[in-house]
């Protein structure tokens, strides 16, 4: 019987501690060459809560396994006796969003360049999930987005451009082993466009726009939306 103490002792009374042991559940959602997501500290001889990732955010989960190689299986609800680690496996692919933790997933985010005394930062609208440049209304400007990519990546997003045609441009372009690709080539004016493509790891992508001495027309700026990252898994 356990022991009330809210309500207080009246008479002498014997009471004895019971002991609980626990045991550690060590969980590695991204896969075992990934760094460990979670730690779960339950009691000895209960069952485990593992999460279905397909409905996460996640794509091509295809369950839990207590060994790195994903060999032995592991369901929600298993009763655990010892502490274990316990591996997501994935095909394919899964998808982050990578605006939760950006260092992790990138070797840097950069919103200026260095030695460049007219460069201004993007900003990020968390909320509306998307990403605008800063030099609005600034003459002679830039404003540059850069991302370098830490593994194989599909990177998409939609892009609007909004300024004065002929002399406010925006260049997107990505590079990898020294060759340039350019998405949008100093384009200006009003220009909606999409880019989606796989990219290997070390690929640097840029997005700049860059005005001139005056004149501004549009909303002018450069805008992201709908940016999604899908990182391969091996």
């Amino acid at each position: 019987t356990a022991v009330n103490f809210a309500g207080g002792i009246t008479v002498d009374t014997e009471i004895f501690a019971k002991w609980v042991e626990t045991v550690t559940v060590t969980i590695y959602a991204n896969g075992p060459d990934a760094a460990a997501t979670e730690t779960k500290v339950i009691d000895k001889g209960t069952a485990v809560t593992l999460s279905n990732l397909n409905t996460s955010g996640y794509t091509g989960f295809e369950g839990w396994f207590t060994d790195p190689e994903l060999t032995s299986s592991i369901t929600s609800g298993t009763v655990v006796n010892e502490s274990i680690s316990v591996y997501a496996k994935h095909t394919g692919k899964y998808r982050l969003d990578v605006f939760n933790d950006i260092d992790s997933e990138f070797d840097g985010i950069f919103s200026n360049i260095s030695g460049s005394t007219n460069s201004y930062r993007w900003s990020f609208d968390k909320v509306n999930g998307k990403l605008t440049t800063g030099n609005k209304g600034a003459g002679s400007s830039t404003s540059t987005l850069v991302l370098v990519l830490k593994e194989k990546t599909t990177v998409s997003f939609d892009y609007k451009v909004s300024s004065e045609s002929g002399w406010d441009k925006c260049t997107i372009k990505y590079e990898y082993n020294s060759v340039v690709t350019k998405v949008a080539d100093a384009v200006s004016g009003e220009v909606n466009g999409t880019f989606s493509e796989t990219l290997e790891a070390g690929t640097i992508i840029t997005i700049e726009y860059s005005k001139d001495g005056s004149g501004d027309s549009g909303d002018d700026m450069v805008t992201l939306s709908n940016l999604s990252f899908i990182k391969f898994v091996a």
